[in-house]
């Protein structure tokens, strides 16, 4: 996970001066417990180490709910690296980034543009690292290893087929694998911001730029209370994202189905049928980081009768 080791094991540490302390998570800058009653207690060390100590009776399929989403989390901010909350879609050749609060219709999206034949990257998790090359700030994307997690009614909407669905117990939701394939590099080049509008709001895509793109970023950043562990890094992250790739936000309602419009807008702004030429990535003096390869997958498969 993000280049932890992941292992069972008893967890009885205490973290002796935490920043974070609630009854369920301690954690500072390099340490982290958290307890799921009733599912485990996780361990989280200096973005290299997580030990599991999984409760009698939890499910499988629960302690990896935790794992790919909170434990992942802290993992990141250890390793001083951020995320967004969105799926990412390699869309005709370009890697989107479709972000939204929770039940904005991330994963439904990503599924939509599957069905299209565009291929998933990762959902709810996007790591995102930044690259210097030839002078230019490239933010590159590195997969969660998270599974599509849908909905029951959903995956029946879009005539998705439930096989290879695994039952994520209490959450309604059915995870599906995400399988590499062979496919070239891709950087970030678009991030799209879902925002849910009640009333009569017809489907639309504007530029966010300035304060508004900053915001935006820091709202979609994953889990951002826990960006106080590392808040400088977080800024500078923050700032680098926001002047080194287009952001944009899709307004669309909330009390009736636009999926299918919503996808092809998503389509016409990554492939050029929206103007998304306001931000651009922008030159960079220098950048200590590293570039990370993203992993695309396949796209989900229809079930015939879809």
């Amino acid at each position: 996970m993000f280049g932890a080791k992941v292992e069972a094991g008893r967890v009885d540490r205490r973290v002796s001066n935490p920043i974070i302390a609630t009854p369920w998570l301690t954690a500072d800058a390099s340490e982290a417990v958290l307890e799921i009653p009733g599912a485990a207690r996780f361990h989280v060390w200096q973005g290299r180490h997580v030990q599991v100590q999984v409760m009698p009776g939890a499910s499988a399929s629960v302690i990896r709910m935790w794992l790919e989403g909170m434990v992942a989390s802290l993992v990141l901010i250890q390793q001083r690296r951020f995320a967004l909350h969105a799926s990412t879609i390699r869309v005709g050749g370009r890697l989107v980034a479709v972000a939204g609060p929770s039940g904005a219709g991330k994963s439904t999206t990503a599924a939509l543009l599957a069905g299209r034949g565009h291929s998933i990257v990762t959902d709810e998790v996007t790591a995102v690292d930044f690259a210097v090359r030839e002078g230019v700030v490239i933010p590159t994307v590195c997969p969660s290893g998270r599974r599509l997690r849908l909905r029951r009614e959903t995956v029946e909407r879009l005539g998705m087929s439930r096989d290879g669905g695994e039952e994520i117990i209490g959450t309604g939701k059915l995870g599906f694998p995400l399988v590499p394939t062979d496919h070239d590099e891709l950087s970030l080049e678009l991030v799209v911001v879902l925002r849910p509008e009640g009333g009569e709001v017809v489907s639309d895509v504007h530029a966010l730029t300035g304060p508004a793109a900053l915001t935006a970023l820091i709202t979609n950043t994953l889990r951002p209370y826990f960006c106080i562990l590392q808040h400088q890094a977080h800024l500078r992250w923050i700032a680098g994202l926001a002047s080194a790739v287009p952001i944009v936000q899709l307004d669309r309602p909330s009390n009736r189905w636009t999926g299918s419009r919503v996808a092809m807008l998503i389509e016409e702004a990554a492939m050029g049928g929206r103007d998304t030429d306001g931000l651009r990535p922008r030159h960079a003096a220098e950048s200590n980081s590293t570039p990370r390869a993203d992993l695309p997958v396949a796209p989900l498969t229809p079930s015939s009768a879809g």
